[in-house]
């Protein structure tokens, strides 16, 4: 009998464990409007709305630890729902852009969620 092999996820893994740990730390520092230099405005409304995107960052790597393309196709989804929220963060003010600090944070963090999303998009099809 020929053995089954399963699709190489290391880097899903590795993707999906930093999503969790991103989406966490955005959480928190919505909560605390201030992590390593970079502050978010105050106000329940923004607290809340920040909180809701760091959560489709980390919801989006729990469903990669399914290492199914099902579960790669939702995580998707809400990769584009982190990018999409964060630009509207810049845009009502809930982010403010008025530091280096800030502007650097916000291009950094949306990109690495783009990039994360692009490389399920890509890995996706390996998956059972």
């Amino acid at each position: 009998m020929a053995a089954r092999t399963e699709p190489r996820v290391g880097g899903l893994v590795v993707v999906a464990s930093l999503s969790v740990v991103f989406g966490l730390v955005e959480i928190l520092t919505a909560f605390t409007h201030n992590f390593a230099g970079v502050s978010t405005s105050m106000g329940i409304a923004s607290e809340y709305s920040t909180a809701a995107v760091g959560s489709t960052y980390a919801i989006a790597g729990l469903f990669l630890f399914t290492r199914k393309r099902w579960g790669a196709s939702i995580a998707i989804f809400f990769y584009v729902a982190d990018v999409v929220g964060r630009v509207v963060l810049v845009t009502i003010g809930y982010f403010p852009v008025d530091s280096p600090e800030n502007v650097v944070a916000i291009i950094l963090g949306t990109g690495i969620a783009a990039v994360f999303g692009l490389y399920t998009i890509i890995k996706r099809k390996s998956l059972a």
